[in-house]
């Protein structure tokens, strides 16, 4: 999913040098990108491990949340930077159950035999 770190760094740049309808627009884009990255590991099979399943299934769900607000925030007025920077939380928070997922993978992959 390299749609997230897209939408962070867009976040991060706008936060810090101003919301510009440019920036609004491509942050947008990236914002889609990333729900329809989501609708695809959305359609794995389930983890058999139901410890990493909890967290895939945690992770998976976040990454959605935040970019469907993220999409939202950029597509309607009000407060965009508060209701972008919510977004930007819980796409993190994602990220967070994501490399619990992939630390758990990784360590209990089988070392090859020598």
């Amino acid at each position: 999913m390299t749609s997230t770190g897209h939408v962070l760094d867009g976040i991060e740049t706008m936060n810090s040098g101003g919301y510009t309808q440019v920036g609004l627009t491509r942050l947008n884009t990236w914002c889609g990108a990333l729900v329809g990255d989501v609708q695809k590991a959305e359609a794995y099979a389930p983890v058999p491990d139901e410890k990493i399943q909890y967290s895939w299934a945690a992770a998976v769900g976040q990454l959605g949340q935040g970019a469907a607000a993220c999409k939202d925030a950029t597509s309607t007025s009000g407060n965009v930077p508060a209701a972008v920077t919510a977004s930007a939380a819980t796409l993190k928070s994602g990220l967070t159950n994501l490399k619990t997922v992939l630390e758990t993978v990784d360590t209990s992959a089988a070392s090859p035999a020598r």
